[in-house]
């Protein structure tokens, strides 16, 4: 079999990125003096970081993440925050995905939640773990614009339970209606059903939610779906200390 037939049946596999690198080792003469085993290897690794990467990228896409540039290696330690970076390195291992566990972040407006959460999501997916980000007020959204029709209905419910780590962002920002309280439930008692994790950010204290619930039964059915299983982090405790978007004098999510 020849070079060229080699390199076409490659990509007939769909192994492409394999196949520019077995067109490369062909026309470099300091690669094709190293062992077999290691110009082997290199294409096994071309084809396995491609892959990788793609995978990614489809994982980020899907998130729903929109500070896609969160990092926690970039995460601010100053004293406004009340953040540990030990704290912050224990959650980005995302463990607490494995141990079937939830994040409740928790501070004032501007103390940097969202960047927080979405950081925790972008590694969750580097993980190869799979994420969907949302506000609570999207979420409710859309599960109420699917109830006039049944299989959307079922699509959106699965959209948002399937997730091996869903982030809830601005949770419970306005108080919640009956309907809106039972909307929120069916996802939140799946989850907890099957022992799938979240990340919830608010601007209360997880002690003060039941009163943005205006239906105590389902107030209560939610929040204690919610808290027993979860780590807590909580920001800017006291709320004395400044907004990031003073901090860095720029536009820094909640």
């Amino acid at each position: 079999m020849t070079r060229s037939e080699t390199s076409r049946k490659l990509r007939l596999m769909k192994l492409s990125t394999m196949a520019d690198e077995y067109d490369m080792q062909i026309t470099s003469p300091i690669v094709q003096q190293l062992p077999f085993e290691d110009r082997f290897q290199l294409l096994v690794d071309k084809e396995y970081e491609f892959r990788k990467h793609r995978k990614l990228n489809r994982l980020l896409r899907q998130s729903g993440i929109s500070q896609r540039d969160a990092c926690i290696n970039d995460m601010y330690y100053g004293k406004e925050r009340d953040l540990r970076r030990e704290t912050v390195l224990r959650i980005g291992s995302c463990k607490f995905i494995a141990e079937h566990r939830n994040i409740l972040c928790m501070g004032p407006t501007g103390c940097g939640k969202t960047y927080f959460s979405s950081a925790i999501g972008i590694e969750a997916c580097k993980q190869e773990y799979t994420v969907r980000y949302v506000s609570l007020d999207d979420l409710i959204a859309d599960i109420e614009f699917s109830e006039s029709e049944h299989p959307l209905m079922k699509r959106t419910l699965k959209y948002y339970r399937d997730p091996d780590l869903l982030i809830i962002d601005e949770f419970l920002r306005r108080k919640l209606s009956p309907a809106d309280a039972d909307r929120l439930f069916h996802i939140i008692d799946y989850r907890s059903a099957n022992r799938k994790s979240m990340m919830i950010c608010s601007q209360f204290p997880c002690v003060n939610w039941t009163s943005q619930i205006d239906d105590p039964v389902s107030a209560d059915a939610i929040v204690d779906r919610i808290i027993h299983v979860s780590y807590h982090v909580v920001m800017n405790a006291d709320g004395k200390g400044k907004s990031m978007r003073e901090v860095f004098g720029i536009e820094y999510s909640s």
